[in-house]
């Protein structure tokens, strides 16, 4: 009985001997076997996955990439723009070798400037896909647009589907699938806030990744270097927000 592991590498070959000893333990009889193994076929893209625009012909002979519905090439002139969205239900699939993180998708709006969009899509299996975000293609005819997401996959998604609502058929080009990236981060929409005299409240957004722990807010002198406190000030953290209360200035301009 022979049990032999999948092949993740190059095509490989063993070879068993098969042998019979007299009483002298000389080798009176032998048979040699060999079993070899195809390489393996690798079926996923490995993120980030790159793609510059060109034939759809090219694109479907990539690593982990199917398609379906697209017709022929649009003219060399619309080139790199080259993929046929034409017809609703058009999709492009990528399997993934890891969790994805931002797509980026070239268009080009080739008939007309009706709005179009493409639905990206999640899965684990490659059967059963999620809604991640639509991305809303609208523009004058040639018009030539990045659309790019915002929102994250989830952790165990290895598929991702682009999949188009016909308006104005567009042209395909490039296209970006990075890796998701699980370095610890905080952004705001906005760092500096300048406000009239007058009481003032309001939001600032904040998005914040792979953190252990919620974010907390300390205040620091204006110089950044001490924690302080500001009897004029109130700012709280409330979900994806930072929302804060300003009394009203009757002396010199401050900072926070």
């Amino acid at each position: 009985e022979y049990l032999v592991e999948a092949n993740t590498g190059a095509a490989r070959t063993a070879y068993m001997k098969v042998y019979s000893l007299d009483a002298e333990g000389n080798d009176v009889y032998s048979e040699l076997i060999t079993i070899t193994q195809d390489a393996y076929a690798v079926d996923y893209a490995v993120l980030p996955f790159e793609w510059a625009g060109g034939a759809s012909s090219a694109f479907n002979d990539l690593a982990g990439v199917t398609t379906s519905g697209l017709g022929s090439d649009y003219a060399a002139s619309n080139a790199p723009y080259l993929i046929k969205f034409d017809n609703t239900d058009n999709y492009i699939l990528v399997k993934t070798d890891s969790r994805p993180g931002k797509v980026t998708v070239g268009v080009k709006m080739i008939g007309g400037e009706d709005a179009s969009s493409i639905k990206v899509q999640g899965s684990s299996d490659g059967q059963t896909f999620s809604d991640v975000e639509t991305l809303s293609i609208s523009g004058s005819q040639n018009a030539i647009l990045s659309l790019e997401t915002s929102n994250d996959f989830a952790e165990n998604v290895r598929f991702v589907k682009l999949v188009f609502t016909k308006g104005s058929n567009v042209g395909v080009g490039p296209i970006t699938i990075a890796k998701y990236d699980a370095t610890p981060s905080i952004t705001v929409a906005e760092t500096e806030v300048s406000l009239t005299a007058a009481e003032s409240e309001g939001t600032i957004g904040m998005t914040y990744k792979n953190l252990a722990d919620t974010p907390e807010l300390v205040f620091f002198a204006a110089d950044g270097t001490t924690e302080a406190e500001y009897s004029w000030l109130v700012a709280e953290i409330v979900g994806n927000n930072i929302s804060y209360m300003v009394e009203a200035n009757e002396g010199e301009a401050r900072t926070a």
